[in-house]
Formats: structure tokens, sequence, C-alpha cells
């Protein structure tokens, strides 16, 4: 237990074998006289910590009181608690950043929005044109801030496709030796095992950029940073760590560095939102939260191996899948003028209610706007409605119900569902519905239009 012969440690008090704290405990509990079970720390001789349980009991042996200390390792146990405290940690603070996120989106909307909307107006000499191109730059960032918040609290929004591992990697090479300097070689070490998995390609892209730039911070003198693929087979025995995860082959992508690695103290908060040991102009600390809630969502998990003055390996477990073809990149559509149909908006909050209107005028469609499900019910009665666009979460009446009311007055009506949550938060959700779609916001006004036309399509 101790990796001592027991030569070494026969004669000698056990709590020499402890560490101060745990020594202290032990010998304070004995002087006064306590039976029980404790835990505590042990070192072996190799220096490393060992989680101990120690059991103190009186017997009597030979007619003399003595007192009897069985020690049992407990240190897998110690490691499991450990990853299942993180896990909740992580789940509640996930809850949390999904929620700022949610309000955040609706005020960047309304930002957004209009900023947009003054810019597109704007004669080019306009003198505050500048200002308002800062402000919806700001806009962009504190959108992107969102994002990073909702993909760790698993609650993006994703465009999931079958994905080649090695060829994502391939393909970022140039883009990655763009953001590492001369003194760190980057290599790449791939299986040459097929590597399909099925997840959002701008995760992969985004989480192998977080990586590399981790690793490249942690090698200031320069060093040698590995891109690594390999299949690897886990049973439930070594996920137990991670309860969501089920058994099965993976494709493994480890990204390798040679650089300070990470102090023991830091490693259990590398993955919270916001906690970074990085200075204001290097960081937000959302890189790792960020790659964290990603892996999650595509079904996978993220370990870390480090050791101070030697290095860091990060290794990200997706799900491989067999005999899927990798999809061809979508082609991008650009937003055209409507063709005069009649929408029904339904938008609790004032500000976005009036913001949405203008953009769906801008573009040629006729609007009916309410800011309760009562108002849109009895415009649903008496006008005649192509889309109904509503929010999610409203005060009286969702989203959904709000949707299968109407569609009882009009059964081929189309509907977008708008909301400042994922898709996944709400029920009501029609799979494979050509008729039903989702708009996270905060949304732009071409995305809008865009996501209407498709809706529509050539009615």
């Amino acid at each position: 237990m101790f990796g001592y012969d027991a030569g070494e440690m026969l004669g000698r008090p056990i709590v020499e074998f402890l560490t101060p704290e745990s020594r202290a405990l032990v010998i304070e509990n004995i002087r006064a006289g306590k039976e029980g079970a404790w835990k505590i720390t042990g070192r072996h001789k190799e220096g490393r910590a060992i989680f101990l349980e120690i059991v103190v009991k009186e017997h009597a042996v030979n007619g003399k009181q003595v007192r009897v200390a069985a020690l049992r390792d407990i240190t897998e146990r110690h490691k499991l608690e450990e990853q299942i405290r993180q896990s909740s940690k992580m789940e509640s603070l996930g809850r949390v950043a999904g929620g700022v996120a949610h309000d955040f989106n609706n005020l960047l909307m309304v930002i957004n929005g209009h900023s947009d909307l003054i810019i597109k107006r704007a004669p080019a000499a306009d003198p505050l044109l500048p200002s308002m191109l800062a402000i919806r730059k700001a806009g962009i960032r504190a959108t992107a801030l969102t994002q990073h918040l909702l993909a760790f609290s698993r609650k993006q929004v994703l465009d999931k496709k079958v994905i080649d591992v090695n060829g994502a990697v391939q393909e970022s090479i140039n883009m990655l030796r763009r953001v590492i300097p001369e003194n760190i070689e980057l290599a790449a070490d791939l299986t040459p095992l097929p590597c399909s998995i099925e997840a959002d390609p701008r995760h992969i892209d985004q989480l192998l950029m977080n990586l590399v730039v981790n690793a490249r911070d942690a090698m200031p003198a320069g060093g040698l940073l590995r891109l690594e693929t390999r299949i690897v087979e886990l049973d439930e025995a070594a996920l137990r760590g991670h309860p969501d995860v089920k058994a099965g082959v993976f494709v493994q992508l480890t990204v390798r560095d040679t650089g300070t690695g990470i102090d023991p103290q830091v490693l259990p908060h590398i993955f919270e939102p916001f906690f970074t040991t990085k200075d204001e102009s290097h960081g937000t600390g959302l890189g790792l939260s960020t790659v964290f809630g990603e892996v999650n969502q595509a079904g996978g998990f993220i370990t870390v191996e480090t050791e101070l003055g030697v290095g860091t390996a990060f290794h990200v477990c997706l799900p491989r899948l067999h005999g899927k073809d990798v999809a061809e990149p979508p082609r991008p559509e650009s937003a055209s003028s409507a063709g005069g149909q009649t929408i029904l908006l339904v938008e609790d909050q004032l500000e976005v209610l009036n913001l949405v209107r203008m953009m769906l005028q801008s573009f040629g469609y006729k609007v009916h706007a309410a800011s309760a499900a009562g108002d849109a019910l009895r415009i649903a009665q008496t006008e005649k409605i192509h889309l109904l666009l509503t929010d999610v979460v409203m005060p009286d009446m969702g989203g959904p119900e709000l949707a299968a009311a109407i569609r009882q007055q009009s059964p081929g009506i189309k509907t977008v569902f708008m909301s400042g949550y994922p898709k996944d938060s709400f029920p009501g959700q029609t799979a494979g519905d050509d008729n039903v779609a989702f708009l996270q916001k905060p949304v732009s006004a071409e995305a809008l239009a865009a996501k209407i036309r498709e809706v529509l399509g050539s009615s």
C-alpha cells in the first residue's frame, strides 16, 4: 500500500507514513480515546498521496486493552467521489450559465437588431455611423460570449454532421500553424483507422483552436505540440466517472504539449467558466469551459494528464460511428425579399416584439403583432395567417401550446419558434415536421428572413 518492504516499516509509528494534516488528526483522536473511522491521506514511498480509511477500535488481547488500527486504501473510491462531486458542480454551473445566456440573448437581440437597422438605413457620411458600427461590433462579441456559455451548459443549438476527425485535424493544421510561434514544432500522429463521429463541425474546429492556443501559451520558450488520434474501446468500468457516456468505441483526439504543466491546485477548476490563470488581455476564461460543453454535447468526455515542468495532454473521446458518410458542407444562402405573406408575431417582451416586427416589415411581410397568447388567438380567428412566429416561454401560454391551439383552427399553418433557450429545453417539438422550425436568439434580420423563407417555401 505504501510502497515499502515490511522491514522498512515494522516498529515505526504508522503516523510517520501520513501527511502532516492526517498525522495531527490521528494523534489527536487517539489521545482523546476516540474510536471510529476517519478518512486520512498517506504518503507513498514514491512521494504521491494515497487516500485511506482508518478504523480504530479497542480490543482485549491476553487480558490487556490495546487499540488496533486497520487501514484500507480508498484511492480509487476517492477519485470516483471527486469525479461525481466535480460533475455535480459543473452541472449546477451549467444551469446558471444557461439561464444567464438566455437573458442576455434577449437583450442582445434588441441591441444587435436595432444596430443593424440603423446601419442599413444610415447614409455613408452620417457622423454617427462609426459609433453604430462600434456598438454592433461589441454586440457581436457579446453574442459570442453567450454562445460560449450555452456551449458550457450544453444548450447550444447544434447542426450535427458526420465528420472524419482525421480530415478535420488535417484541414485545421494550416490555420493552427498561424497561431503558434516558430519556436513550437507542430506534429500530427493520426491513426489510419476510420475516425467518423457525429458532431457540429464548428465545435471540432473550435475545440482544436482552444486546446492548441492553451498549449501554445504553456510553452513560452518553445517546445513540441502533437495532435494525435486513435481508436479506443471503453467499458462501463473505464467510464465510471462519466455516467452520461455509454460504453463503446471512441475516437480519441489528443492535444499534447511539452509545456509548464498545470498546478494540482488549479487542475480541478480548469473547465469552470471565467476561471483563468492568464491576465485579462490574454483570455476570458471561457476557452476550456466551451470545450467541455461542446464535447459533452457530442456525447463524449474530456480528460487531462499533466505534470509540472513536463507538459499536458488533453484527451477528447467522442463516440465513433460506423457506416456513415461524411456530409458535404452546406452551401450558404442569401436572404431575399418576401412575397407579401402574412405573419402572426407573438412575443411578450415589447422591445423584441417591436424590433422583429420592423425586421419582418423591411423584408416585405405583412405582420400582425401580439404580446400575449390571448390576443394572438383572436387575431388568428379573424385573419388569414401564413406563418406563426412565436416566442417559446411566455407568461400566459407557452409557444408550443399556442401553436397547437392555432393549428386546430388552421391545420396547415407554418410555425417558427424563437427563444433564448435551446431547442431541446421545451416540450412540443415536432421532429421531422417541415411546417415547424426553430431560431435561437439573438438572430439577425438576414437569418430570420432566410429561416422564414425556408419554412414558407414557394407557398
